[in-house]
């Protein structure tokens, strides 16, 4: 017996249906409620909601799988594992596989798992719609299409692959339906409900249950049978469903009874409610309708419209509705994951999405990834420490990191990974210090922890098996003891109250070892590369997902309308009813397009993807969701998303205009009822003075944990003031007597705060191992000053080809010692170390050029300036009693002698840009050269003791080169530019530059002879002025940095910033243009003035 109980949304279908159940298990006979499987939680609740502990024993609640599961048990047959979407994947390259040559239609993407993924997904619709391999083949037939056709034997290959090895979820069911006995379910009443539709393999088991059981009760959503809209109606196709379930039971002669057509909504407690309703199913009157109970909103965001619905459902819960009797529900929930989640919390409210989730991005699926990626590669530095931080591999996380840092500094090959680690984990041309050595040796015990059992899987996963690579990556997890490594993992998330996480990470571990038995069992003895592998094992995991059950019973729902399985809540919120997202517009997918599915429903195929079918299929999720509630249903269409103008959806749109529901007005004590919503109201409207933010302010400050966030936010929304309160602390740090050098001197003018970072704190950015400028910078001093150290008087003397080949030697010797094998023996490195030898060779000979008509000649080199070196350094002390000196290393010094008098310049090679002013000197810039000028002539114990200064030269030694052809090219002699200060001094000039022509020194005559006017002149009294002006700079500097004052406030030089390139800037969050201090020196600061000759520099 067939008994069709019918009715729209809300008419009482499963009330009607639930008494059946509760009359006939009062009787003491058997019934089995048939729902889909995404509702078996919730109908097993309803059915114990009506039947209580006494009755429960007649009723239980199934789905199709369970139930031809049952059937299989009870009735026997070969007990097969159920295939998954991956699984088939499997078996569709191994149908190809064998298909070889005979594949020509798909032939370019016969191994791309992309394809297997989407020819299984056909494969699997073919087989919902009941379509075998011989039916599909004689469709593409008649129809000539050899994309069908070939598809057809790809199926029926597949089919043949997985005999006696795995069933199809659809084939279990039709399987069901064959083994079914007569006797099996004499007794029972078959009640299904909550389905707007059924498979070929459910139609085939729905039939043989309809002779074989007591009886069969189907509720479907609709108004009846008749069908005026000709199959395009929103109910068209249930009605379909009526028709096909009634033929079916007459044609295994049973008795159909008359329809049970409910009328009216007994859901609906207000009248908008009813009228949604009639308006969707087309039964509305033309006259006016209520709109009580409904709302419409349109905010300017989704943000908003997220923000909004939370506020509105704590207004509810303090009127006393349940959370649990709220339901939010969204087209594709992925769409409001992030913002809706972030506002229910900031009101406090609690809440469950009901989506699934897969193990693909967790621990164990990204271990079994990263070991995959090395049996596909080999030794590799992404992999291992991909392998690392999935935390299996029980290396400490300090030790990790150690290893990373050295990974990421030196890049080492894989050969490198099998050798001891030993380089300076700070890289090239660092100091080693004791901080360093301990990051070394937690980096080599990281090393040699991973080290051995990768390098033992390696050696046994060449040429592999599926089943043997699945065993292996097993073994590797428990060479690692990776289980024990989860175990205290969960642990310690316990102890730290993450139930849920530890939960999560127990349970995703068994679903990753179930996925490792299902690849080696679907692959078994095949051969297969570690990358397909990869692939197939993604495609496993992605398809394998793992519901959740709420944590606590009282909680919203949030769900997807394609998921919403709701039992008439109160309140339904319904989010995104925008044009082409909900209803969402409905395009082609997967391997068979529109035509295709078209053209197999001309063939008698009914297919369940068609157009049409999925047109109304998103018109029934609509549906259902507008007409879930009791009470209260809200609609929100944001006016933007992502910065996109959105329209109403045409049936939201058509819902609006006629019952013009009214528009939420939430004040400010709705959306900010929870503080930590408050909070975020407060933040939003920091700026405004006005008495709600004061309001807002006042209350916050009331709750303690708020009040802290409260003075977070405020200090974070006052311009940055960086110092540091503690300076006892910082007295001991920076010792009772301060050592600096020039460098440091112009960094802390640069920016005082990042100088405290870098030399005070001591943080140090990871950089790679490679010729970076700076280290480019000490290359190049190396090869100059030892040419000339070595070569003496014979340097003048020596030819370019000499000079060249000095050069190469230079170069060569010092990546000998100084630049390690991982790094000299890449072909960057020797292509950069070819640029530095052409260049230094040019630079040589300018530099010869330079000495042949020059008074001054090389006298030190790498001179140093410290307590215990032959010059003293320049030694100050502070206002408050402060003693502070400056130390550092001259490149080069230069003298001449002259009537007794020794004049002396220092020489400073710069691979960079760099503009000496005197300006940046004011300010603290460009200060080494000077400094280390006036500490060599102020030394009065020092080998330059008595000393005229005659100036400072910056050689700048990798000039630009300009655009040239090929053949100006080969001639090209770069032009050296030379800058920096010089004494105004005839002879000292002439003795610099004889011919005047500018080309040595950075001060030209005129045709005359007469020196041009220029800023980088000084004469003896002016260079007076700079150096009391240094000293001052560096006594300012060392006070400031005894009382704290570190504040990041960067020096800019025109638009030139020092953060653009400042490693520090993540930390200080500096914005361009605010708290800066510009270049600003007064005019002719260092000129002589009237009355003020003696204290010019203070």
């Amino acid at each position: 017996m067939l008994q069709l109980i019918l009715g729209t949304g809300g008419s009482g279908k499963t009330t009607e249906l639930l008494q059946r159940v509760q009359q006939r298990a009062g009787q003491g006979k058997r019934c089995l409620y048939l729902v889909p499987e995404q509702f078996s939680q919730t109908a097993e609740l309803l059915l114990y909601d009506a039947l209580g502990d006494r009755l429960s024993a007649f009723a239980e609640a199934v789905s199709f799988r369970t139930l031809a599961e049952r059937i299989e048990r009870e009735c026997g047959g070969q007990a097969l594992p159920t295939l998954t979407d991956a699984g088939r994947c499997v078996f569709v390259r191994r149908a190809i596989t064998s298909l070889g040559e005979e594949v020509r239609y798909y032939r370019r993407h016969r191994h791309n798992t992309a394809f297997l993924a989407e020819c299984a997904a056909a494969i699997g619709e073919l087989k919902t719609a009941g379509a075998s391999s011989g039916l599909l083949a004689d469709a593409a037939a008649r129809a000539g299409s050899e994309k069908l056709a070939e598809l057809s034997l790809i199926y029926a290959a597949t089919e043949a692959a997985m005999e006696g090895k795995a069933i199809d979820p659809s084939d279990r069911v039709s399987r069901a339906a064959e083994q079914l006995l007569p006797g099996l379910f004499a007794d029972v009443w078959f009640y299904v409900d909550d389905f707007d539709g059924f498979t070929a393999p459910q139609y085939a088991l729905l039939r043989r249950l309809m002779p074989w059981a007591e009886g069969v009760t189907v509720t479907l959503c609709c108004d009846g049978l008749s069908d005026a809209e000709g199959g395009f109606g929103l109910f068209s196709p249930v009605k379909k469903t009526a028709q096909r379930l009634i033929r079916l039971a007459k044609a295994e002669g049973e008795t159909v009874e008359t329809p049970t057509v409910l009328r009216g909504n007994r859901r609906a407690a207000r009248p908008g409610l009813a009228a949604v309703e009639l308006l969707l199913t087309g039964a509305a009157d033309d006259g006016p309708l209520p709109a009580e109970g409904v709302t419409l909103d349109r905010p300017a965001t989704r943000e908003e419209e997220c923000a909004r619905v939370a506020a509105a459902i704590r207004a509810l819960a303090e009127s006393g509705t349940r959370y649990s009797e709220i339901a939010v529900v969204c087209r594709l929930l992925e769409d409001f994951r992030a913002p809706l989640q972030a506002a229910l919390a900031r009101q406090q409210i609690p809440f469950f999405f009901d989506r699934s989730v897969t193990a693909e991005y967790t621990a164990p699926v990204a271990f079994l990834r990263a070991a995959l990626g090395l049996a596909r590669g080999g030794v590799s530095t992404r992999y291992l420490l991909a392998l690392l931080k999935t935390g299996l591999c029980g290396v400490p996380v300090e030790a990790v990191s150690a290893l990373e840092n050295y990974a990421f500094t030196w890049q080492p090959s894989a050969a490198a990974w099998r050798e001891p680690f030993t380089l300076n984990p700070a890289g090239l041309g660092r100091e080693l210090r004791p901080e360093d050595e301990a990051e070394l040796e937690l980096a080599e015990t990281a090393r040699q922890a991973v080290m051995g059992p990768v390098l033992d899987f390696l050696e046994h996963v060449k040429n592999p098996t599926g089943l043997s690579l699945s065993r292996r990556l097993y073994l590797l997890l428990a060479a690692f003891d990776a289980p024990a490594q989860l175990s205290a993992t969960a642990a310690a998330l316990r102890a730290a109250g993450e139930e849920e996480a530890a939960d999560d990470a127990l349970r995703m571990w068994d679903v990753a070892m179930e996925d490792l038995d299902e690849m080696a069992r679907l692959l078994g003895e095949d051969r297969v590369a570690p990358g397909e592998y990869d692939e197939l094992l993604v495609l496993l995991v992605r398809s394998a997902e793992v519901g959740r059950v709420p944590r606590t019973m009282d909680s919203v729902l949030v769900t997807a309308a394609d998921r919403m399985r709701l039992t008439s809540p109160q309140h339904v919120f319904v989010l995104g009813l925008t044009e082409g997202d909900f209803p969402k517009q409905v395009g082609a997918s997967g391997l068979l397009t529109h035509a295709d599915r078209e053209l197999l429903v001309g063939e008698g195929i009914e297919m369940p993807g068609g157009f049409e079918n999925r047109v109304l299929q998103e018109q029934m999720f609509f549906y259902r969701a507008l007409t879930a509630p009791r009470e209260g249903l809200w609609l929100t269409a944001p006016q933007t998303v992502n910065g996109e103008p959105k329209s109403l959806s045409a049936p939201a749109a058509a819902l609006a205009q006629r019952l013009c529901p009214p528009a939420p007005a939430p004040g400010v004590d709705q959306l900010c009822a929870a503080p930590p919503a408050a909070l975020a109201g407060y933040a939003a409207r920091y700026r405004q003075d006005d008495p709600v933010t004061a309001a807002l302010a006042r209350a916050l400050q009331g709750q303690p944990e708020q009040a802290a966030l409260l003075a977070v936010l405020e200090r974070a929304a006052r311009p940055r003031r960086f110092g540091v309160e503690d300076t006892a602390v910082l007295r001991r740090l920076l010792g009772g007597r301060m050592s600096l050098s020039p460098t440091r001197v112009e960094r802390y003018y640069s920016c005082s705060y990042a100088y405290f970072l870098e030399y005070v704190l001591r943080l140090r950015v990871r950089r790679k191992a490679e010729l970076s400028p700076i280290e480019s910078g000490s290359f190049v001093h190396y090869v100059l000053e030892n040419a000339l150290r070595r070569t003496g008087a014979s340097f003048l003397d020596k030819t370019e080809e000499e000079l060249s080949a000095l050069s190469d030697e230079l170069c060569d010797e010092y990546v000998r010692s100084n630049i390690p094998a991982a790094v000299s023996e890449g072909k960057r490195f020797g292509y950069l170390v070819s640029r530095i030898k052409e260049n230094t060779a040019r630079l040589l000979c300018f530099m010869q050029r330079e000495q042949r008509q020059s008074g001054f000649h090389p006298e030190a080199f790498e001179l140093p300036i410290a307590p215990e070196s032959g010059v003293k350094p320049l030694s100050l002390v502070t206002p408050d009693g402060d003693r502070v000196q400056v130390v550092g290393k001259v490149d080069r010094v230069d003298t001449m002698q002259r009537e007794g008098v020794t004049y002396l310049r220092v020489v400073d090679y710069k691979t960079g840009g760099k503009e000496f002013s005197l300006d940046d000197v004011w300010c603290g810039l460009n200060l080494q050269m000077l400094l280390y000028l006036f500490s060599l002539c102020a030394d009065s114990g020092g080998p330059f003791a008595g000393a005229v200064p005659a100036g400072v030269l910056y050689l700048s030694a990798d000039p630009p080169p300009p655009l040239l052809d090929r053949q100006e090219a080969a001639s090209y002699e770069p032009l050296y530019r030379v800058d920096g200060l010089v004494l105004d001094d005839d002879m000292v000039l002439r003795a610099m530059d004889h011919e005047g022509s500018g080309a040595f020194i950075p001060v030209g005559r005129t045709s005359t002879g007469r020196l041009r006017k220029s800023k980088k002149l000084a004469d003896l009294e002016k260079l007076g002025r700079i150096e009391r002006r240094i000293e001052d700079l560096v006594r300012e500097m060392a006070a400031g940095l005894y009382v704290g004052g570190v504040d990041a406030r960067p020096l800019v030089k025109q638009n030139s910033r020092p953060c653009d390139w400042c490693d520090y800037r993540s930390i200080c969050r500096h914005v361009d243009g605010r708290n800066e201090r510009q270049i600003a020196a007064p005019k002719d600061a260092f000129e002589a003035q009237e009355g003020k000759e003696g204290n010019a520099g203070a």
